[in-house]
């Protein structure tokens, strides 16, 4: 069993995570973003607070699972010939989410959606591979307040475990039986923190995934994986 041991993070101090995409040569071209379309019906004005990139038909095309709030249908935009135009709903379509994650929690191929939500439980959402998911299947507080998530396999079990970033209580790490609905809870760090945003690598070099959580109230901090009990 893992516990996540606490290590203040001294500021400023750069943190470098495996998913930080490698810094380019430089004889590499000047590049500039520009706005190529919009989401959404003319009609209608989203209140995204997070969204995710992941391929969720299996098509090759990345694919936008949309975190909306203030009751507004959570959605997935399916990417085709490079427009979204198709539009698959996960959800009760009154949720109050603020996070989104994707991810294969069950091992069959298929990406998943875990959803952190304010004033309800979290969800977690089982991937069909054509774009579609089932029902939810509800994890963690009843009235959680979880304004981040990251998904990494901290014991390393070989199946995907969830970290939440709760606001006006202690956060949380999700311990997967590899089923994608049966989540084992560990409580980490205190209860009078608000934190925003969380984020997970592999920090000392032991192959354990580590925690690092934004807070708003305090400092920032880094919760090394360790064995249960270790000093």
């Amino acid at each position: 069993m893992s516990a996540l041991r606490t290590a203040r993070l001294a500021w400023p101090m750069l943190l470098l995570f495996p998913s930080v995409l490698p810094l380019t040569p430089s004889t590499a071209t000047e590049r500039e973003l520009r706005a190529a379309r919009t989401l959404g019906a003319e009609t209608e004005t989203l209140r995204t607070a997070s969204v995710h990139l992941g391929d969720v038909d299996g098509d090759g095309d990345l694919d936008l699972a949309l975190a909306n709030r203030n009751g507004q249908q959570n959605v997935v935009l399916l990417q085709q010939d490079g427009l979204f135009d198709d539009v698959r709903s996960y959800g009760s379509g009154s949720d109050e989410t603020r996070a989104v994650a994707l991810g294969d929690l069950n091992g069959d191929g298929h990406l998943d959606i875990v959803a952190g939500n304010i004033g309800q439980a979290n969800a977690t959402y089982l991937g069909r591979g054509d774009g579609t998911f089932g029902p939810a299947n509800a994890f963690g507080d009843k009235k959680a307040n979880t304004f981040g998530l990251a998904l990494a396999d901290l014991d390393r079990d070989g199946h995907l475990d969830v970290v939440v970033a709760n606001v006006r209580g202690p956060n949380a790490a999700f311990f997967s039986d590899g089923g994608g609905k049966r989540l084992r809870q560990l409580a980490f760090g205190p209860d009078d923190h608000d934190t925003y945003g969380v984020a997970v690598g592999d920090l000392n070099g032991d192959d354990y995934p580590d925690v690092v959580t934004a807070n708003s109230d305090g400092p920032d901090v880094v919760f090394l994986n360790r064995p249960h009990g270790e000093r």
